[in-house]
């Protein structure tokens, strides 16, 4: 290969002042232009929120600082067709008071799979381009699904990905998993086994990697998130070093608030103070019955309100 060479020149100016300069030629095959480097993904700004059944003007006023609010899509929705209106009813009061809605849809599987939602993925991102800010979960809690097991969920989640992204890339696409099935477990085809092989979760293309998470019941009330043995596991297996969320959390108790509200306060320590509660950029605490109707879920006004409310305060006043 031809090598490069170079020469100077020298100019002196009556100050005293030198001025060197230095040209190099590069013959024909001798430079080889450098990869440039992959964009980097984008740093998304720690949001709050809090799941409520009250109006959504009510949960500000309870908790100033709150950002984010979790609508559902409810069930499968099969037979391709314009999303457009279901995502608009799901997000607009948010819009209205000035919340970012983290909505959640689940799309026919196979239909995705074969390209058939294609066309009304691309229209939904447009026209999120001209709407205020919101953010996806595809496909929430997917280890629960069994639809979603044994490696489908990633081939699923990027495809939409792939063709959301095409069109719009400012909608931050959110794999929300579900640490109950992350707890230690081995036998193939029952709870907490599903993820006995981490393999089939890994390699989703989400911008951001979140987790439902709740301590009172299969854990105990004061287990915070380093403590909790399906985040630890998941964690390991699919964050690795990165940013991460909670879209779900609850301290689930029928008498001991006390206790609810210091395991509250200690995680937002462990939150504001460790390297890796700094690297979470999403943290949405559940306030309603749920999907189980357990009415132990909801923090009591006297100790567990105030405690969460430092909490909101506090992260979102949090750096990033």
């Amino acid at each position: 290969m031809p090598t490069p060479y170079s020469d100077t020149k020298t100019y002196d100016y009556p100050d005293g002042a030198r001025l060197e300069v230095v040209t190099t030629y590069w013959p024909p095959g001798a430079r080889v232009e450098p990869t440039p480097p992959a964009p980097a993904p984008p740093v998304w700004p720690m949001r709050v929120g809090v799941h409520d059944g009250r109006a959504l003007p009510t949960v500000q006023a309870v908790f100033p600082g709150v950002q984010l609010t979790r609508p559902f899509i409810s069930d499968v929705i099969s037979g391709p067709r314009s999303l457009i209106t279901k995502v608009d009813t799901a997000c607009r009061l948010s819009w209205t008071v000035g919340m970012v809605p983290t909505y959640s849809m689940k799309l026919d599987r196979d239909e995705v799979m074969a390209g058939r939602w294609d066309q009304y993925i691309k229209e939904l991102a447009g026209w999120h381009r001209d709407q205020p800010p919101a953010e996806l979960v595809l496909w929430h809690e997917p280890e629960n699904d069994a639809t979603m097991r044994g490696g489908a969920f990633p081939a699923y989640f990027n495809h939409i990905a792939d063709v959301f992204r095409s069109v719009n890339t400012t909608v931050p696409l959110i794999y929300a998993a579900m640490a109950y099935q992350w707890l230690p477990g081995s036998t193939n085809g029952t709870v907490k086994g599903y993820t006995s092989n981490p393999a089939d979760w890994q390699g989703v293309e989400a911008d951001l990697h979140t987790i439902d998470i709740y301590s009172g019941r299969s854990t105990p009330l004061d287990t915070i998130l380093p403590e909790h043995k399906g985040w630890q596991r998941w964690m390991e297996h699919v964050v690795g070093p990165g940013p991460w969320g909670v879209s779900e959390r609850g301290f689930i108790t029928a008498t001991d608030f006390a206790g609810r509200a210091a395991a509250i306060r200690r995680e937002m320590a462990w939150l504001l103070s460790d390297p890796a509660g700094a690297r979470c950029r999403r943290y949405i605490v559940w306030n309603t019955p749920g999907a189980e109707k357990n009415p132990d879920i909801v923090l009591d006004t006297k100790v567990g309100e105030p405690a969460v409310r430092e909490l909101v305060t506090a992260l979102s006043a949090s750096p990033g």
